[in-house]
């Protein structure tokens, strides 16, 4: 199965900016995602900010709306 998501309309929900990371960068480190995979209703991207910094960012796929619902520098066992 393939999927296009255009990062730029998902939503981003005030869970997400808990670890500071802004909207911008979620995006791109999304569009940038060296790793994709699913956990339970979220999709987690792992991928490089503007800066080079790596984040995961849960893309929440619930009810068919998808938004950003956590993003955060990427922890060691994302990076595996």
């Amino acid at each position: 199965m393939s999927m296009y998501i255009d990062f730029s309309r998902l939503q981003f929900a005030a869970s997400a900016r808990r670890h500071g990371v802004t909207e911008d960068d979620a995006r791109q480190a999304c569009r940038n995602a060296i790793r994709i995979f699913r956990r339970d209703d979220l999709l987690m991207f792992v991928g490089a900010d503007h800066s080079g910094r790596i984040l995961e960012v849960g893309v929440s796929t619930r009810d068919d709306a998808l938004r950003i619902v956590h993003a955060m520098p990427a922890r060691p066992n994302h990076l595996r």
